[in-house]
């Protein structure tokens, strides 16, 4: 074998032979050929100047570049051969220390232009990379290694380019999050370096942490913060540089929505609701207001004006209406947690009508209580054993007079209702039979009004006292004799 030979993968030494006349410096091989380059002027006899293509069996191809020079390096892309060495001519035509040709022999119009030899060349893609001993290429300055394209001109990949620290980012906008922080910002110029990812600082600057997993995407999330505490935040951009310059500080105060009141307590009003509570957590956040609901959640309506003092009063409810109260409050995060139900019927304060003042009537007698405008007569004695008689009127003013008449008997009540100038009474006779000790009874009377009724009701147990209470809805103008009996 002359200068060049083939060996199985079993260390076996295969038939192909050819017969290059001077030392092969580089070998490549593309489907079934194999191009060889070096300090040959023949192969098998047969001229081929540095560079030359065999087939399989070692016969030699029509593929003849011609170099006047060493052929040191070669590389094959597709249908393209690149050829470094020492030559600056490839078939007659100028191409210093570098050249593509075709794999049919064309030369390319690929032509880096280089000042000294090559030595090494390798293809990735439509980027060629070469080193040798020179110290330009084209016009410029590349000292003994450099990338060019496939169109020949040069190309400066990262790790040979100058670049710098990225330029802090800018814009920073915080929002709170529970335990954690989003930071939006307009990342800064990368230095010439891609940015491959941050680091936040929460104290201000006094500390930074990488984020894990890397990340340059606005925005960034800030994980493990305490829930109100407050943060000055600082973000980072990292690229081939290091470490680069620090944006300005933003606040952010995490918090979460609050927690549901307890402990409600409900006290109806007229047409409204007062409801006592106990605060849930602020989640971080300080409660600025609170929602109800009358219908169990299903809707919910803010207290305007704001108000977070319990109680909190409900208004616009109808008397009579059993509502399922609901609260819950609102922060910075949001609403919170709904509370428990609580049960309320609004109902109308019961307000006697107060009678028009006038002059007690003379022929009242010895009974009569004229502040309260109610005067009591007792007519005639008892007429049975454990008989009661109690009556109660109701005054102008809301007070009430009670009057223990005896045991047994009847009494005349006299109301002084103005009505068309003249004064009305009415007799009531309340009788309690006797029965056995210890049983209640309940009696009442009552007269039609022009506009309403009142009412007298006796309630008797044998052996204590009777207290029966008159309740006036309006003025009397007409009253009919009623004999209220067990």
């Amino acid at each position: 074998r002359k200068n060049v030979a083939a060996v199985g993968t079993d260390g076996t030494l295969t038939i192909w032979a050819p017969a290059p006349n001077n030392r092969v410096n580089a070998i490549a091989v593309s489907g079934p050929t194999v191009y060889l380059g070096g300090q040959f002027l023949n192969v098998n006899g047969t001229g081929r100047n540095r560079a030359a293509a065999v087939g399989p069996d070692g016969t030699l191809t029509s593929w003849n570049p011609s170099l006047n020079n060493n052929f040191n390096a070669i590389a094959v892309s597709g249908s393209t051969v690149y050829l470094g060495g020492d030559f600056t001519t490839v078939g007659g035509i100028t191409r210093n220390r570098v050249a593509a040709v075709g794999t049919d022999g064309t030369l390319a119009n690929w032509n880096p232009n280089l000042d000294a030899s090559i030595q090494a060349l390798a293809v990735s893609g439509s980027t060629i990379y070469l080193g040798g001993q020179f110290t330009t290429v084209g016009s410029a300055t590349k000292s003994r290694a450099a990338t060019v394209g496939a169109d020949g001109q040069l190309i400066t990949p990262p790790w040979a380019r100058a670049y710098s620290a990225a330029a802090a980012p800018t814009n920073l906008i915080a929002t709170p999050g529970d335990v954690s922080a989003s930071i939006a910002f307009t990342a800064g110029a990368d230095g010439g370096s891609t940015i491959t990812n941050y680091e936040y600082s929460t104290d201000n600057g006094g500390s930074w942490t990488a984020f894990s997993p890397l990340t340059t995407i606005s925005p960034l999330t800030i994980p493990s913060l305490t829930n109100g505490t407050t943060y000055q935040v600082k973000l980072r951009a990292i690229n081939g540089a290091g470490t680069g310059a620090e944006s300005s500080a933003v606040s952010v105060t995490p918090a979460t929505v609050p927690s549901a009141p307890t402990s409600l307590q409900a006290t109806a009003g007229n047409g409204s609701a007062s409801i006592a509570f106990t605060a849930g957590a602020d989640g971080g956040s300080t409660i600025t207001n609170y929602e109800y609901s009358t219908d169990n959640g299903g809707s919910w309506t803010a207290f305007s004006p704001l108000t977070t003092i319990s109680p909190l009063t409900i208004p616009s409810l109808t008397n009579g209406t059993t509502y399922q109260v609901k609260l819950r409050a609102i922060n910075g995060a949001g609403t919170g947690a709904e509370s428990s139900a609580v049960s309320v019927t609004p109902v109308a304060p019961t307000t006697p009508v107060a009678p028009s003042p006038s002059t007690p009537d003379p022929s009242a007698g010895a009974n009569s209580v004229p502040g309260n405008r109610v005067a009591v007569l007792a007519q005639r004695a008892p007429r049975q054993q454990g008989d009661m008689m109690i009556t109660t009127g109701v005054a102008p003013g809301g007070a009430t007079s009670v009057v223990q008449i005896a045991t047994g008997g009847s009494a005349q009540m006299s109301l002084p209702w103005m009505a068309s100038g003249t004064r009305s009474t009415v007799r009531v006779a309340t009788r309690c039979p006797i029965a056995s000790k210890g049983v209640a009874r309940t009696y009442t009377c009552s007269a039609r009004l022009a506009t309403g009724t009142w009412a007298l009701t006796t309630q008797a147990r044998v052996g204590s006292t009777v207290v029966a209470q008159v309740v006036a809805h309006a003025r009397m103008k007409a009253i009919k004799r009623t004999a209220v009996t067990g």
